[in-house]
């Protein structure tokens, strides 16, 4: 039961909500022993709220204008902004131990099936603030969401496209998961109104999604100068350990290949029959696709299989 879960885990009545964590702040530095006590307590609580957040979270994405998975959504959402506060600590006072403390943790038996979590924790150091400058931005961990929180709103529950019209003359309801469907159809007159009517429904309200993309840069903009990282690339890719060469050698391997790409759309213009290739046109099988229809009970029973 979710609301259960809830109640064991996240204590949202209290102040201090896990004063289990808080009270091993002074003694988990003792030894290898104390500091895996640590380590399992806060992973063990992180892994219990990411359940009860995956579940509240999906429940929301059935449909985000219902007011009770939207209010359970944000409760989960507010007391995982307030562990990540709590334990905001943790990271900074283990990279402050000296070097030689620090090389006996990770090397330590107690310790051995923690070694990647803790190199990872190591290798962050240049970029891990100290714990008071942690807890700060943990403090404005759920402020710095809001856009994305706002694009999310007005994408899955405001935003509402026009009914589009098959060549046959039948009218038909656009949506989001009905669009990528539309566009696969083989009639062109169907993909154009669903690639046209999605296009003009944001195009509608430009100036605001302009200014929701300008906050979200601005937050990455924030973490990445707050963590002293030389460029928001940097802070994306250096938590995963890779190298920005990797990402610039991407793109110029697409931008090398562009002409292949060319070639193909050449391909498809002349296989679909049309005069001009639109994008609406670019995803409609080539080859008359295999039609198979499976009930919602037997869909099921192949995502549980």
């Amino acid at each position: 039961n979710w609301e259960e879960g809830m109640r064991g885990v996240g204590r949202e009545s209290s102040q201090t909500r896990w004063p289990e964590i808080t009270a091993l702040r002074n003694s988990w530095k003792e030894s290898p022993r104390s500091a895996k006590k640590l380590i399992e307590l806060s992973l063990n609580l992180d892994r219990q709220l990411s359940k009860l957040y995956t579940y509240a979270h999906l429940r929301h994405d059935e449909d985000m204008a219902e007011e009770i998975p939207k209010k359970a959504y944000s409760r989960i959402t507010t007391l995982l902004h307030a562990f990540r506060q709590e334990t905001s600590w943790i990271e900074p006072e283990l990279l402050s131990l000296p070097q030689e403390k620090l090389k006996e943790l990770l090397q330590s038996k107690e310790l051995a099936s923690y070694s990647f979590y803790l190199e990872k924790i190591v290798r962050m150091k240049a970029h891990t603030l100290a714990a008071e400058q942690e807890s700060l931005l943990a403090l404005a961990g759920k402020s710095l969401e809001s856009a994305s929180q706002a694009f999310s709103a007005f994408n899955n529950a405001d935003l509402k496209f026009a009914p589009v019209t098959t060549s046959q003359g039948e009218s038909k309801e656009l949506t989001h998961g009905k669009y990528l469907v539309y566009l696969r159809d083989p009639d062109q007159k169907l993909r154009k109104e669903a690639f046209v009517n999605v296009h003009r429904a944001f195009a509608a309200y430009e100036n605001t999604l302009c200014e929701l993309l300008n906050a979200q840069v601005q937050k990455h903009l924030f973490e990445a100068k707050a963590r002293g990282f030389s460029s928001c690339l940097e802070s994306a890719l250096f938590p995963n350990q890779v190298d920005k060469e990797v990402y610039t050698a991407l793109i110029a391997a697409v931008r090398s290949h562009i002409p292949a790409l060319h070639r193909y759309m050449k391909v498809r213009k002349k296989a679909l029959g049309l005069s001009e290739l639109h994008l609406y046109d670019l995803h409609v099988p080539l080859f008359k696709p295999t039609q198979k229809q499976i009930s919602y009970e037997e869909a099921v029973q192949l995502i549980i299989d």
